[in-house]
């Protein structure tokens, strides 16, 4: 085992606890460790194999992030986590994959396996290196100290591997989570002539939502965009009605829409909960109608139809003690 004091057992310990448990070998060389050092540390158990030249540091496992560190430690200088990879970091993508997606300027690309697998991985994962011509330095932030793609960048990217509805969940995911940066947009725009899914990615942009944050999941986006193309009146998003927080109201109808179905919630306490709140609703007066994802998505003219027609039913009243913030 590497004694504590000597200079390798330092620069790892050093460059793991910032690099979530993951060394180089290019790290340690530079750090004036010789190679030979380097090769006993693998000997003795201190440092395990991830990818040729990358290590777990201490122990043979690693974090979903050490992963994605490794990956891009892999890949070499300039490269950043990419693709599905970076949706998945950033929160609009939520399936893990085996398969991690990295990006570096001007290089070929090249494919390996790690030794290690990943906790929450069911299999070891399988590094994709791209090349990638278009790639700028203002396109690579850091997430948890790992280089990635800006979250504009990856939609880019996306739009060129997924079908068209499945982009613009995508799209509308990552602009209801993490809020798209202008300027970058414009940027990524600038760069996608001639691309695959430039079109797909233009028209995202065109027909962005105003106040999409607003919403709390993607079935609240799925019906603000029926509003936006004006198949139905604007309603008021997530505001208390009677005390109860609703998606959607038009409070001088006395509608309320919710399109979180059971399917979507977490156990049967919130389903009773949910229930006790329509009922309480309902006993006031209120139309409350519920919508799925399944219906939002595929059956939109019956959401619409069924909104029209509650609306209509109810004549506009003055409503008061209903707080509008």
């Amino acid at each position: 085992m590497i004694a504590q004091q000597t200079p390798l057992r330092a620069r790892c310990l050093d460059l793991a606890g910032r690099q979530h448990g993951v060394v180089a070998r290019y790290q340690l060389v530079e750090s004036d460790i010789p190679t030979t050092t380097i090769d006993y540390g693998l000997k003795s158990g201190f440092l395990f194999r991830i990818f040729t030249g990358v290590y777990s540091v201490g122990r043979p496992d690693l974090s979903e992030l050490g992963l994605w560190m490794a990956c891009v430690l892999a890949s070499g200088h300039g490269s950043a986590l990419a693709g599905r990879s970076a949706a998945i970091a950033w929160g609009f993508q939520d399936r893990p994959r085996s398969r991690i997606s990295v990006v570096r300027p001007g290089n070929d690309g090249h494919r390996d396996w790690a030794r290690l697998k990943a906790h929450g991985h069911q299999s070891r994962a399988q590094l994709v290196t791209s090349r990638c011509r278009w790639l700028q330095p203002e396109h690579v932030t850091g997430f948890q100290g790992i280089p990635i793609l800006h979250v504009e960048p990856v939609l880019l990217q996306l739009a060129g591997l997924m079908n068209s509805d499945t982009f613009q969940h995508a799209f509308w995911e990552a602009d209801r989570k993490r809020g798209l940066n202008n300027r970058r947009l414009e940027g990524c725009l600038d760069v996608a002539r001639g691309m695959k899914g430039a079109a797909a990615f233009r028209q995202s942009i065109d027909c962005r939502m105003p106040h999409i944050q607003e919403a709390l999941s993607l079935l609240e986006v799925l019906l603000m965009e029926l509003d936006r193309k004006g198949k139905i009146p604007p309603p008021e998003v997530n505001r208390n009605v009677e005390g109860h927080l609703v998606d959607f109201r038009w409070t001088d109808r006395r509608v309320a829409v919710e399109v979180d179905g059971y399917e979507f919630h977490r156990g049967h306490g919130s389903f009773e909960r949910d229930t006790e709140r329509n009922n309480d609703l309902r006993a006031r007066g209120w139309i409350v109608l519920r919508f799925t994802y399944r219906m939002l998505r595929y059956n939109p003219e019956y959401v619409i139809r069924t909104i029209l027609t509650a609306l209509e039913s109810h004549p506009p009243t003055i409503v008061a003690g209903i707080s509008t913030k």
